[in-house]
């Protein structure tokens, strides 16, 4: 009976029973060529290929960014992004993509903002 006591004693003296907030860890990373990549490809390649403007193609050219905008990736910040806001439709000038195509969906957008706020790693 003895031991339980102690053992009680320990778990409520160690405990901070909600007191001490922990900071929100994500431990899933967004990889840019598994999760990021095949979305551009699927719904951007074929206007922002490499026939100038902003090119998705690669890493590097998503980078690089435009002429006109300059980076459209900002590293850490996903809803600063130049890309994120166009896809948001918050931006200047028409959405991406164009109507009528259909806008990407809300989870799309929120896996691109994920992988910016991650430090836009070319993973």
């Amino acid at each position: 009976m003895k031991k339980y006591l102690i053992f009680f004693f320990f778990l409520v003296g160690c405990s901070d029973f909600g007191t001490n907030p922990k900071e929100e860890v994500n431990l899933e990373e967004v990889s840019f060529k598994n999760d990021i990549q095949p979305m551009l490809k699927a719904e951007c390649i074929n206007c922002h290929g490499d026939n100038g403007g902003l090119s998705v193609r690669t890493y590097g050219n998503l980078m690089k960014g435009t002429s006109n905008n300059g980076p459209v990736v900002i590293p850490n910040n996903g809803e600063g992004s130049f890309i994120v806001k166009k896809l948001k439709g918050i931006a200047t000038g028409s959405r991406m993509p164009p109507e009528p195509a259909n806008p990407w969906n809300e989870s799309k957008i929120e896996i691109l903002i994920e992988w910016i706020d991650q430090g836009a790693k070319n993973n």
